[in-house]
């Protein structure tokens, strides 16, 4: 495994496990021969690792099927002869960004109603300007309306002498 350090204005590493084909992601074997599906192994250590793995994903070109190419010919076959190409166009291409071909396992999970993702961590987001939350649960007219933050809970815990 090599962790290959990158520095713009910041330190990171990945992970890069040992493969025979450069173009292969890094995975688990023992994960990979039970999920028996495509696998992407990446030790996350920082958000900003967490936000570059996910826009990788997110920006990640998929193949199109033919529907791109018979909006495309729908849009242009509906041209009456006085109308401009343009706003056909640009409708087409609306419509064509607007929807993305689903991979068969996303589309299971869909129709099972099971979720996309799970996660074993649970996270609390922590604000640092000492802003509060509002308690919208409070019933009493005794009940805090606003909630101490996470941040005013650690400054006023019990301390050990």
């Amino acid at each position: 495994m090599a962790f290959p350090v990158h520095s713009f204005d910041c330190l990171w590493s990945e992970l890069h496990t040992k493969r025979n084909d450069q173009r292969l992601n890094s995975h688990n074997r023992v994960m990979l021969e039970n999920w028996r599906a495509n696998v992407d192994l990446q030790v996350i250590v920082d958000e900003k690792a967490c936000a570059r793995y996910m826009a990788k994903y997110a920006a990640k070109g998929e193949p199109r099927s033919k529907s791109a190419s018979e909006i495309l010919k729908l849009s242009v076959s509906s041209l009456q002869n006085d109308d401009q190409v343009s706003p056909a166009f640009k409708k087409a291409m609306i419509q064509v960004a607007g929807d993305r071909d689903m991979a068969a396992q996303e589309t299971a999970h869909m129709l099972l109603s099971l979720p996309l993702i799970g996660c074993t961590f649970s996270f609390v987001t922590i604000s640092f300007d000492n802003s509060r939350k509002v308690n919208i649960d409070a019933e009493n007219e005794g009940d805090e309306v606003l909630q101490k933050s996470a941040l005013q809970e650690y400054a006023e815990r019990t301390k050990i002498e």
